[in-house]
């Protein structure tokens, strides 16, 4: 602003029927020096900017399912988690989705730049980086009714909640379900069976008892289905090409196979052999709550001897092996 104040300033003392007045040298020289002074420190602020965004990464090029650490530091705020969605793009604050795949953090920190400036900022700094798990205390996924899906990270100096996570999501979109929110964990106390507990998020964001909220752990599955779903929903997660929520069909023979299909079919290395499915029905007996299936053996065999039928709420998830022999 500097530069803008000085030209104006000058411009109004020409402009002046009192300009005759104001004739010495010596008036004119801090008149200039003001000027000059002014785009210099503007000059300054440029190449201080140029400085710090030239040491951004500008060689590993951005993927879907990246998570970007995110500021301007004109703005003084803290940083925002940006995460690449499906059609790679990040939300980036003020302007909307932004096309981010195949292009470094330093490519697109200069084109997020030049966007704020055309009606935000005067001069914007953006700083972008790479989000790793070096900084973290491990993952937790989130799928269904949310903004921006996917895999959000848990801060090592942080204790990360349930709605936390919903709120760096986005928050919930319009037919999103925030009384049914399920969290699905590992049973420490039996590696082979999964504990699902619903939490009602709309009510803790309405009435602010958090204390009824829940700390998520390392590898948390959170669901957040949708209202009036009258068939209801069941998710695919792991090593699937389009892991997610999905409306169950009503059809009577929707079966796990089938569902690993709609989900986009196995990815490069997954287990096809030993695909679990969960059941949220905690009536059933230990042995019936987690099953798993040889889709493998489905799929390429025609052998349909075991594929059970898909319920409502069911998970199905896809290990990956990683050794192949």
């Amino acid at each position: 602003m500097i530069r803008i104040d000085s030209i104006l300033c000058l411009a109004i003392i020409f402009k002046s029927k009192q300009f005759t007045a104001i004739h010495s040298s010596l008036t004119i020289l801090a008149l200039t020096l003001t000027l000059v002074i002014g785009w210099s420190l503007g000059w300054a602020e440029d190449t201080l900017t140029l400085s710090q965004m030239s040491l951004l990464d500008n060689k590993e090029t951005l993927k879907v399912g990246d998570r970007l650490s995110y500021t301007v530091i004109e703005d003084r705020d803290p940083l925002h988690i940006l995460f690449v969605n499906d059609r790679g793009e990040i939300n980036v604050p003020l302007l909307g989705f932004i096309r981010a795949e195949s292009k470094t953090c330093q490519e697109l920190a200069f084109i997020i730049k030049e966007e704020l400036k055309v009606d935000y900022y005067y001069q914007a700094t953006v700083l972008l980086s790479h989000q790793t798990e070096s900084n973290s205390r491990g993952r937790v996924i989130l799928l269904g009714e949310v903004r921006s899906p996917g895999p959000y990270l848990i801060p090592v100096d942080e204790v990360l909640m349930v709605s936390d996570t919903i709120l760096r999501a986005g928050g919930f979109l319009p037919n999103a379900d925030k009384e049914k929110v399920a969290v699905i964990r590992k049973d420490p106390h039996n590696s082979e069976s999964e504990i699902r507990t619903e939490i009602d998020i709309g009510t803790i964001f309405e009435t602010g008892q958090f204390e009824k909220d829940i700390a998520v752990e390392r590898n948390d599955l959170i669901l957040i289905p949708r209202l009036e779903q009258a068939g209801g929903q069941f998710s695919v997660v792991g090593a699937v090409n389009a892991p997610g929520l999905y409306d169950l069909p009503s059809v009577r023979d929707f079966t796990v196979s089938k569902a690993i299909l709609r989900a986009g079919g196995f990815s490069e290395y997954a287990d096809k052999k030993k695909v679990k499915l969960i059941r949220a029905d905690a009536s059933l007996a230990d042995n019936e709550q987690t099953v798993e299936v040889n889709v493998a053996d489905i799929l390429e065999k025609g052998i349909r001897d075991f594929d059970p039928l898909v319920k409502p709420d069911d998970i199905i998830r896809v290990k990956e092996k990683w050794i192949l022999f």
